[in-house]
């Protein structure tokens, strides 16, 4: 995963822990995002060195859609269902 600023440079870059990710990182809150992983682990990384906050695995393999909603995400599985679950 890498993080860019806005002349291109590269501002960090990580590895995937989890595998692949199931869609593009979700913008939490400022300096905070929220990763997908196909293996249904969702992640919670500092936006500024992409480190990892907080992680925890809904048990399903996750699809791409997210929403954040407070304390909550919604999230749709790879077989087409939505999870509500608390964030990381």
């Amino acid at each position: 995963l890498f993080c860019f600023d806005a002349g291109q440079k590269v501002l960090w870059q990580k590895s995937l822990a989890h595998g692949p990710l199931a869609g593009p990182p979700v913008a939490r809150r400022p300096g905070e995002l929220l990763l997908l992983y196909q293996d249904g682990t969702l992640v919670r990384v500092s936006a500024d060195t992409g480190d990892e906050l907080a992680a925890k695995s809904v048990g399903e393999p996750l699809g791409r859609a997210a929403g954040v909603v407070g304390q909550q995400v919604l999230i749709g599985t790879s077989d087409g269902a939505v999870i509500v679950t608390d964030l990381p």
